[in-house]
């Protein structure tokens, strides 16, 4: 889990909250192919306008791994744009925030784990 999230378990919490409850808004698109569980949970980052990373191949659902790196395993259709966020949830993400300016970009992350 990124250092930042388990900043302020608060702030997360209302992270979480907000973007179980928001509305799929787009479809997505999946990197390659994928065990039905694991598509399952990119599409329901990605059809709310996400980009998913994991650090699986997206054939090992529920596995717990600290790699460094994570892998673009599906992107929205119509990415979700901060500016659309409400103010209250712009102002938690400014906390929760890497170095990459546009993930469209980006194949792989970098993640700073806080558990090491």
């Amino acid at each position: 889990m990124p250092e930042f999230v388990c900043e302020s378990r608060e702030r997360a919490d209302a992270l979480m909250d907000y973007f179980d409850m928001l509305e799929n808004m787009t479809g997505s698109v999946l990197m390659f192919p994928q065990s039905e569980g694991a598509e399952l949970c990119a599409r329901g980052f990605s059809d709310k306008g996400l980009y998913y990373f994991d650090a699986n191949g997206g054939t090992q659902p529920g596995i717990c791994t600290f790699h460094e790196y994570y892998t673009k395993q599906s992107y929205p259709q119509s990415p979700l744009k901060f500016e659309q966020l409400p103010e209250n949830i712009r102002e938690l993400l400014v906390h929760n925030c890497m170095e990459i300016e546009d993930f469209s970009l980006v194949q792989t992350i970098h993640v700073n784990h806080a558990y090491k």
